[in-house]
């Protein structure tokens, strides 16, 4: 008797969940369910799976994180990936695309929505150029068309609160976002953490390159805090080339953690000026909650900036955390 395959559905709304389950056990699906993204992806490292269908929105892990680490590990076996978002959400339609899903479909779920996920196929575009992993062209235009033109660009509310180049929040907004957090973690005793990226090299491009290449850099950057932050992070450009990343329930070393992959992809990216290709260089700069000598969010912000000034006045493109010895690399 051949074996059944194996799919992975994770927290879809309950009526969607049970309807998704009965039709994949029906086209011979062994259907596992989890509570959340870092369980989805416990599971498949654990038994792997033919398919995952997994709401946008999920704790711990969001689906579009969950998207990118699932093709990742079945790498260089295609596995189809199918996200459900709300009707009408341009923007997570957007950042699905950009993660590389499969199939992606909206709640309520239809019964050709449930056809569609039982038949799904890697998308030809995405196996064939393996756009999930590292850099790729693909991947790069999908989220500087989503930066340009996604609801900050078309949206009239969200536009007020949004950087008119990037598309991440502007800093009154960030601002008022990080005086919310400070006092819930404050308050509650929840961990917090910041982190304040500098892009080192930004002005002297502008200068020697022109401010269009400078301007590549930053949505650069702005695509890389889209990709890597979780739902529950809040992003914004509080400066020229400065980008502050805001981590609720986030402590210093998961900070770190973040710290480490934002670096890394920014480090690793360059933009096109004629011939030339310049790399990016950036200072990152971490703070986190709690602390006991920290009774101000101007503290708490303070904090992060001399560690990022110490990360550049070490020679740059580096880490550095305040309260820390050592560079975190």
């Amino acid at each position: 008797m051949a074996e059944s395959k194996r799919a992975v559905v994770a927290r879809l709304a309950s009526e969607s969940r049970s309807a998704v389950r009965r039709f994949l056990e029906g086209r011979g699906y062994r259907v596992e369910e989890a509570q959340d993204g870092v369980d989805a992806l416990n599971l498949l490292r654990q038994e792997g799976a033919d398919l995952i269908v997994a709401d946008g929105i999920l704790p711990k892990l969001s689906g579009f994180e969950l998207c990118r680490e699932a093709k990742a590990l079945a790498s260089p076996r295609p596995l189809p990936v199918a996200l459900v978002l709300e009707d009408g959400d341009a923007y997570g339609r957007g950042r699905a695309r950009a993660e590389g899903a499969d199939l992606i479909l909206c709640e309520p779920l239809l019964a050709d929505d449930l056809e569609e996920i039982a038949q799904a196929r890697v998308a030809p575009e995405v196996q064939a150029q393996s756009v999930l992993t590292g850099r790729s062209p693909t991947r790069d235009r999908f989220l500087k068309e989503l930066l340009r033109t996604g609801p900050a660009a078309s949206d009239p509310i969200v536009s007020k609160i949004s950087d008119s180049l990037t598309g991440l929040h502007h800093k009154a907004y960030m601002t008022l976002k990080l005086e919310e957090e400070f006092k819930k973690a404050q308050r509650y005793g929840q961990p917090l953490a910041i982190l304040l990226v500098d892009v080192e090299n930004y002005a002297e491009v502008s200068r020697t390159c022109g401010k269009p290449v400078a301007q590549e850099i930053l949505l650069e950057v702005a695509g890389i805090f889209l990709c890597e932050s979780r739902d529950v992070d809040c992003a914004g450009r509080v400066d020229d080339a400065r980008f502050l990343l805001l981590l609720p329930h986030t402590t210093l070393e998961g900070a770190r953690r973040m710290a480490d992959r934002v670096f890394q992809q920014v480090c690793s990216r360059t933009v096109s000026a004629g011939p030339e290709e310049i790399a990016i260089r950036a200072s990152v700069g971490i703070a986190a909650l709690p602390s006991e000598d920290v009774t101000t969010v101007e503290d708490f912000v303070e904090r992060a900036l001399r560690a990022m000034r110490t990360a550049s006045n070490l020679g740059g493109n580096r880490i550095c955390a305040w309260g820390d010895g050592a560079v975190v690399k």
